[in-house]
């Protein structure tokens, strides 16, 4: 038990010498003598593309996932403009077909508005569509100007037959009395 009394005595005796405000260090402040570093104090400062690398370093998950997320962005963009791209070409393909077969038809050289609305319908909202559109507005008033023309052909000839039957008439007539 003595031992253990001793120890916890100088145990004590520590504590308070630590607590109490005479306590000092081991060495004094005012003796010592510190030298100069001989390390150069001048930093060197680091260019853009050094900074940039060590932020890549420090964060390079982050960056990872960042292009990942980029990449596929691109994808989705990329498959929509194509998908685009093709309704157009395919509308314009419908739309030259059409055209071809009226051309090279050896018939009338315009083609009947159904099926230039056909494609305007199946392919609208590209420029091929909206041109079949316009064509077929064309179509429609070629028809309707020709469907009055025609009529209006038919009354001036009806008109010429009857002038010429009644010269006819008037000229029997006066061989006639004659």
């Amino acid at each position: 038990m003595s031992s253990r009394i001793r120890l916890a005595k100088i145990w004590d005796s520590l504590l308070t010498k630590r607590k109490s405000p005479d306590f000092k260090l081991a060495f004094p402040l005012a003796d010592r003598k510190i030298t100069r570093p001989i390390m150069e104090q001048k930093v060197a400062h680091l260019n853009f593309g050094e900074k940039l690398w060590v932020w890549f370093e420090a964060n390079k998950k982050q960056v990872l996932w960042g292009t990942l997320v980029i990449v596929v962005l691109g994808l989705i963009v990329s498959f929509y403009f194509w998908q685009e791209s093709k309704k157009e070409t395919n509308a314009g393909e419908a739309l030259s077909q059409v055209l071809a077969s009226t051309a090279f038809s050896g018939g009338p050289r315009t083609a009947s508005p159904e099926e230039y609305l056909k494609v305007a319908s199946q392919h609208g909202g590209t420029s091929a569509g909206a041109q079949a559109l316009l064509l077929a507005g064309e179509a429609l008033f070629a028809a309707a100007t020709s469907r009055k023309a025609n009529s209006n052909r038919r009354e001036v000839f009806t008109r010429k037959s009857r002038a010429q039957r009644v010269r006819l008439e008037t000229k029997r007539e006066c061989a006639w009395r004659n």
